[in-house]
């Protein structure tokens, strides 16, 4: 009969001793990447991905007006680490990825009188943006003019510069008779 009690005895000696054994957690641990705007707007779900594993990044949800994204930084002010959907080896802690921006280009839009007379100030507008151009402020004494599409909406998108020119033609010009 002592056996038994003295086996007893033996076993939760060793539990106070060394403790319980703990089953072991056959699910690996899953950590979170956080996408920062960095100066842009827009929601952007975090992603989670299961440690010492990789996955393609969530494709960028984020806008800045005047700016293209251009990829994630590990610290705001940091250059390209990853790509748009470039795959993400996650460590064993959450992350942080903070957009990079870069800045579109902008084109200068320049009016030439063409013979006419007037001054017309030059137009900046960024790449991609649709922009109403000036009236026209052009005079001719001899000719009137002719501007196909003068009211219509101009859009620059490839890496141009350009300049308008009016066209003039012969024809009536607008007459007022003063005195006799």
């Amino acid at each position: 009969m002592r056996k038994p009690a003295f086996l007893v005895l033996a076993i939760g000696l060793l539990f106070t001793l060394f403790g319980c054994p703990q089953p072991t957690d056959s699910t690996p641990d899953s950590y979170t990447i956080t996408f920062n705007a960095n100066g842009g707007t827009g929601p952007m779900e975090p992603q989670t991905i299961v440690s010492g594993s990789a996955a393609a990044l969530c494709a960028n949800t984020f806008t800045r007006t005047g700016y293209s994204f251009a990829g994630w930084a590990i610290s705001a002010s940091g250059s390209v680490a990853y790509a748009n959907g470039a795959s993400y080896a996650m460590g064993n802690s959450d992350v942080a990825l903070y957009a990079v921006w870069s800045t579109n280009p902008s084109f200068t839009i320049t009016f030439n009188a063409n013979g006419g007379t007037g001054t017309m100030y030059p137009q900046t507008i960024g790449s991609g943006f649709s922009v109403a151009l000036s009236a026209i402020s052009f005079t001719n004494d001899e000719h009137v003019y002719s501007m196909v599409g003068r009211r219509r909406r101009w859009r620059i998108s490839a890496n141009i510069w350009m300049v308008l020119s009016i066209s003039w033609e012969a024809g009536m010009l607008p007459y007022t008779r003063y005195g006799k």
